[in-house]
């Protein structure tokens, strides 16, 4: 398996920009709304290297479930 630090850092700083307010149960940034007019790509495959298809990519996938599951159990 090959190792992408700068792809897990990335991912990582995105789940930490996420901010999840109790009382409005809002979840901010807010979603990227749909554009009629042009094209907005949310997730650059830039951002998104892991073929989880693959045992080492859902492995991996399998980590960040259970990591963001432990930031959302400390809410």
């Amino acid at each position: 398996m090959t190792n992408h630090p700068a792809a897990d850092k990335e991912m990582r700083e995105q789940f930490d920009a996420l901010t999840f307010d109790k009382e409005t149960r809002a979840l901010q940034p807010r979603c990227i709304t749909k554009d009629l007019y042009k094209r907005i790509d949310p997730a650059p495959a830039t951002r998104w290297d892991v073929d989880i298809m693959t045992h080492a990519g859902e492995q991996h996938f399998r980590n960040l479930v259970a990591h963001v599951k432990v930031m959302c159990a400390g809410l």
